[in-house]
């Protein structure tokens, strides 16, 4: 949820997504069980794989990840707030983000 979060909300650009999983994953211990929505979202992995091109393939998936942020939405301040705490943990040398 951190990296939709990222993602869509913050811009995140995907060549930084690892490393910013790397510095959540420094307080995970933190994390407590999220209850998850009753629907996932409106799109699914069936939307994405009737996508005949890149372009479209693409479009389907940003707005499959848009559909799972906006289920979520319940919990959007807690995944805000554990993104704020790894900001927080040790990078290492040359990182940030």
């Amino acid at each position: 949820m951190i990296r939709l979060y990222l993602f869509l909300e913050q811009g995140l650009p995907a060549e930084h997504a690892n490393y910013a999983m790397l510095k959540a994953a420094k307080i995970k211990h933190t994390f407590i069980w999220l209850d998850p929505p009753v629907s996932l979202g409106s799109l699914t992995v069936a939307d994405v794989v009737k996508a005949r091109t890149t372009q479209a393939h693409k479009r389907v998936v940003r707005a499959w990840a848009q559909s799972a942020w906006n289920a979520w939405s319940p919990h959007h301040d807690i995944i805000r707030t554990w993104w704020l705490l790894a900001q927080q943990s040790t990078a290492p040398d040359g990182y940030s983000l």
